[in-house]
């Protein structure tokens, strides 16, 4: 089980941050309830956490995705008018 410590509170804090950044991103492409997607990712980080017993493989998971959405995402240009 992950420890309740400076550690867990710092994953916490983590784990804030990437919803936070699910929040934006959702907001940008106009869904209807960005938090709600974010409190999701939120919820769903931290019981992973519980299930695969394991902060580091989450961290990894979710460095994985972020890094792969963000090549994937094409850049936003002005349009020329």
């Amino acid at each position: 089980m992950p420890s309740v410590s400076l550690v867990g509170i710092a994953y916490l804090v983590l784990q804030a941050f990437v919803a936070e950044l699910v929040r934006r991103e959702a907001d940008s492409h106009g869904m209807r309830s960005p938090i709600t997607l974010a409190v999701v990712a939120f919820v769903l980080s931290i019981g992973t956490t519980f299930a695969l017993n394991s902060i580091l493989a989450v961290l990894v998971l979710q460095a994985t995705a972020i890094v792969v959405y963000l090549a994937a995402k094409p850049e936003r240009r002005p349009r020329p008018n």
